[in-house]
């Protein structure tokens, strides 16, 4: 019987099947979409101290030719003998899961899932602030100089391999490479990939004095060229972290409706915030200019509105409106409140003298002044 006719066990969320089978066939059912698995993460956790491979795909014939096909020499090289793997799945299609157990021993298969996986909602969240808060971003110093270390930091290995190419004569890479080929490419893409801890750890010292060298040769170097300062640069730096923020939205969500929603929400939002700014910044330019008064317009209009005040408050006061017999009850002057109605000046000889004393010393200190 080939493996293509083997039946594949149906494996549910938070059941776990052991087999030593060497070949394992292993069948996902997809769930229903709703909002609430929006940052949730399904997976397949994988415990075995065996060689296995695995193989995972939403067509059944695929799953079990790449199954018959693997080999152990392949999965050595590429794979670590790890006891515990996570590989996660799309949980809204059906998905078979194929296992070569390369050494026939056990091998332990859990379905799980976390409703809310922080590092999505992390994503999420970031990536939003990143899309809202571009144009202030590009222009923060310190995002110019933390991210240009970061990346003169891990261009570093690239520069050192274009200069160590040139070290090397052509014709014998050529020769090394046609004789080891992908197999040796393979394996150092694994060594380095699984041993990286271990050198981490075993260097320390050699691994940071090493990061502190070419961090600060790439923070000298940023200084030495100085922040952005082109239009067109600072706006292509926009939109990188834009696009950035939006790659880190789509791919931080299950649902790709929502998160194309939301991606479109925050699009208008920025819109329209840039719109609004605009308005605020065409009526703060173009208000309506406010004419001063000069003294002497001053002082006439003074005049004019204290007449037109005070004519004001003679026809009031000979208007059935107003009580004046109570009005004049509370007045020390009484007399003076009725010639005034009658149409004498509210001004008493004396008042007015001192004021035209007062209003002249007033004028001849500001002529001084402007002298």
């Amino acid at each position: 019987m080939s493996d293509c006719d083997q039946a594949a066990i149906t494996l549910d969320y938070g059941n776990t099947v052991s087999m030593k089978d060497p070949n394992i066939l292993l069948n996902v059912s997809p769930v229903e979409m709703h909002y609430v698995w929006m940052w949730a993460r399904f997976y397949l956790l994988f415990n075995s101290t065996a060689h296995y491979d695995i193989i995972i795909n939403s067509n059944f014939s695929h799953v079990c030719q790449n199954l018959e096909s693997s080999t152990e020499w392949f999965q050595s090289i590429w794979y670590e003998s790890k006891s515990v793997r996570e590989l996660n799945i799309n949980p809204f299609q059906e998905n078979f899961v194929g296992v070569k157990n390369f050494a026939e021993e056990t091998i332990t298969v859990t379905l799980s899932y976390d409703k809310i996986y922080a590092l999505y909602v992390f994503l999420t969240v970031c990536g939003a602030l990143m899309f809202l808060n571009a144009e202030r971003i590009s222009k923060s110093a310190v995002f110019y100089y933390s991210s240009g270390t970061v990346l003169g930091a891990m261009c570093s290995i690239l520069l050192l391999s274009f200069i160590f190419s040139r070290f090397v004569p052509k014709k014998s890479l050529s020769a090394f490479l046609l004789v080891g080929g992908w197999s040796f490419t393979l394996y150092l893409m694994r060594a380095f990939y699984y041993n990286f801890k271990n050198v981490f750890v075993n260097y320390f010292s050699y691994f940071v004095g090493y990061l502190v060298i070419v961090s600060f040769i790439s923070f000298s170097f940023c200084y030495y060229k100085g922040p952005i300062r082109n239009p067109r640069s600072l706006q292509l730096l926009v939109w990188s972290i834009q696009g950035i923020g939006i790659v880190f939205i789509f791919y931080s969500c299950q649902l790709i409706h929502y998160s194309v929603l939301f991606i479109a929400i925050l699009a208008l939002y920025k819109k329209a915030l840039v719109i609004f700014m605009k308005f605020r910044m065409r009526l703060w330019f173009f208000r309506p200019k406010i004419k001063l008064l000069t003294k002497e317009e001053f002082r006439k209009q003074g005049e004019v509105e204290t007449q037109k005040a005070l004519i004001e408050l003679r026809e009031f006061c000979r208007s059935p409106d107003c009580n004046s017999w109570r009005v004049m009850a509370n007045l020390s002057n009484p007399s003076r409140f009725a010639s005034f109605i009658e149409g004498d000046s509210h001004l008493s000889d004396d008042e007015l003298f001192d004021y035209e004393n007062d209003h002249a010393d007033y004028m001849t200190e500001d002529d001084s002044d402007d002298g």
